[in-house]
């Protein structure tokens, strides 16, 4: 069974392994910028946490978000790849088209992850799913690792984190909404408590769910995906304070 479109989390994998009969998922990375798949997972070479390894004719390199500078095996960044049959800056002089592509003809998936000595890749997140937690480079932390994370308790069926941003701090704060597992809807509010446990449990440190779990029925969509910019809109901002104190008007000169 070929999967796509975004990272798995392992526990919902082998769910559905389970049900299938044993079924195997492969994954696939492709776009239509590369028009063939990029990234392919063989499960006889597979190593664990991998995406998979670049497929024949693409190249790739991983670079620093904020400096452009390339990484190091091993070291996180953007993901970036090219290959003769992708289009190229240039394109019909179309500046929406092009805006992905640098004049060396990498495309920028706006994928974060890295790479190891033997071309294998390991896909964190989008970046645009990073949240910043503190300050530098190494101050970010991804949504998918959040969630995979709450995801190992039983009472969760599924669990999306978003990050909102506190304007005092100009940091992202977590937080997670969860769909309990109906198997524990006769004692939702026992069930409730231990998630928020393992959750504290668990996520400490700049992992923190700071904006704290939310509970959920179901969640928003916008096609077949979950609405996260509605989602970030059920958390209360948390706005900057406005200046407060007496007004002196002016001294006017005679």
């Amino acid at each position: 069974m070929l999967t796509a479109g975004a990272p798995i989390h392992e526990n919902l994998r082998r769910t559905i392994s389970d049900n299938f009969g044993g079924v195997h998922l492969t994954l696939e990375w492709a776009t239509s910028e590369t028009m063939l798949p990029a990234i392919q997972l063989d499960e006889s070479t597979k190593k664990p946490g991998s995406s998979g390894t670049l497929v024949n004719g693409i190249q790739a390199k991983v670079i620093n978000t904020e400096t452009g500078e390339e990484c190091g095996i091993g070291e996180e960044g953007e993901i970036l790849v090219r290959n003769k049959l992708a289009r190229y800056r240039g394109y019909k002089d179309n500046e929406a088209a092009n805006q992905d592509f640098d004049y060396e003809g990498w495309f920028h998936i706006k994928d974060y992850g890295q790479l190891d000595e033997n071309c294998n890749f390991y896909i964190i997140d989008r970046i645009k799913e990073l949240l910043k937690v503190g300050e530098g480079h190494e101050s970010h932390v991804s949504a998918s690792e959040l969630e995979s994370v709450i995801f190992e308790h039983p009472a969760v069926a599924n669990v999306v984190v978003v990050g909102t941003r506190n304007y005092d701090t100009q940091m992202d704060e977590p937080s997670a909404f969860v769909i309990l597992n109906p198997e524990y809807s006769n004692n939702s509010k026992i069930a409730k408590m231990r998630v928020e446990q393992f959750a504290a449990e668990k996520l400490t440190g700049l992992r923190r769910l700071t904006g704290g779990i939310h509970w959920l029925s179901s969640y928003p969509t916008t096609g077949f995906k979950v609405d996260r910019k509605k989602l970030k809109s059920m958390v209360p901002e948390k706005q900057k304070p406005m200046a407060t104190g007496l007004f002196f008007p002016p001294i006017l000169a005679n």
